[in-house]
């Protein structure tokens, strides 16, 4: 939500329950542009639709990684904004 907070220019909403998280991009966004960003820099990430990341890490999981993760969507998402 922090993300979607200092992006609202790219971030339509976050929703969802615990880790298992949607996530809507504004157009020009697409899902796919960005899944395919992460994926180059080591991150599985899925699609629910055009426009929302689907986001279902692993049940075990620790800060570091969820942190690496918004750091490499920060950083695609501003990239492409």
């Amino acid at each position: 939500n922090g993300l979607a907070a200092r992006h609202p220019d790219a971030i339509a909403e976050v929703r969802g329950l615990g880790l298992m998280l949607g996530v809507e991009l504004k157009e020009p966004l697409t899902a796919g542009q960005v899944l395919s960003r992460l994926l180059a820099r080591g991150f599985v990430v899925g699609t629910a639709g055009g426009n929302t990341l689907r986001l279902v890490p692993p049940l075990v999981i620790g800060r570091q990684h969820i942190d690496a993760l918004i750091s490499a969507l920060e950083e695609v998402i501003s990239c492409q904004n």
